[in-house]
């Protein structure tokens, strides 16, 4: 069992390591609206969880990679952590499906990307 506890370790050290931070804006009056409608849809695949009080969502797409949606009266913010191999296809996950939603008021995401 102690070789578990160590692979464990070091696999997770590694994932911290090498993950990135991604943060996408989106000008909009109805972030609370569209990261809700989000939150919902990806609720039927992942683990989400909404709160209410705050207008902060919170999507787990798997152990090392989540978002954090927050809302303002003029803008949705998306941050994303995760390990830099799947950065490209979560952020392109969440701006897609947004986009959809918000497809009247064509929304565009504005990304920036920090690696630790």
């Amino acid at each position: 069992m102690p070789f578990r506890k160590v692979r464990d370790a070091l696999v997770h050290l590694f994932v911290r390591r090498r993950s990135v931070t991604s943060v996408g804006s989106v000008a909009t009056e109805r972030g609370d609206r569209y990261a809700r409608q989000l939150v919902s849809h990806l609720g039927r695949k992942v683990s989400v969880v909404w709160d209410e009080a705050s207008s902060v969502g919170t999507i787990t797409f798997d152990e090392a990679s989540h978002a954090v949606l927050t809302v303002s009266a003029e803008a949705l913010t998306m941050t994303l952590v995760c390990p830099e191999a799947r950065a490209a296809e979560l952020r392109d996950v969440l701006e897609r499906h947004l986009v959809g939603f918000g497809a009247r008021e064509n929304l565009r995401v504005t990304w920036e990307t920090h690696r630790r």
